[in-house]
């Protein structure tokens, strides 16, 4: 391995920290601007593809994803929970393995970044699917 490597590795964490920041600025952004169409012009004449993504965003809605997969990650050895975690996240079964078993030990803000990427990346894969 390259002396170099590991000092590249850390000095990318602060950049990776930076870009998931702004991209949640940029979904905040875009969320307030549907949310202002969707009052003004009434839900019923916008896309029904960005009210999936209007939604997808609502606390309330993260709020359960969390209560749900928090669940599930308290009984990640019994049958069935890691295929639940799995469909609730879209997850491989690789990464549905990795991250239940770290589940209880993120922070909230990384459980919610990542809940968030969950339901717009569902929203977004609806809206193209269409």
């Amino acid at each position: 391995m390259f002396p170099i490597a590991p000092m590249m590795a850390h000095s990318l964490v602060p950049l990776l920290e930076s870009n998931r920041q702004e991209q949640d600025k940029l979904l905040r952004i875009v969320h307030s601007l549907a949310l202002t169409l969707q009052q003004v012009a009434g839900k019923s004449t916008i896309p029904p593809e960005l009210n999936g993504f209007i939604d997808a965003l609502q606390t309330e809605k993260q709020d359960a994803l969390m209560d749900q997969l928090n669940d599930l990650s308290t009984r990640q050895d019994e049958p069935g929970s890691a295929r639940e975690f799995r469909d609730l996240t879209g997850l491989s079964w690789d990464a549905v393995h990795s991250t239940i078993g770290v589940w209880k030990n993120w922070p909230s803000k990384n459980k919610r970044c990542f809940i968030r990427s969950v339901l717009v990346e569902r929203a977004l894969r609806d809206w193209t699917d269409r």
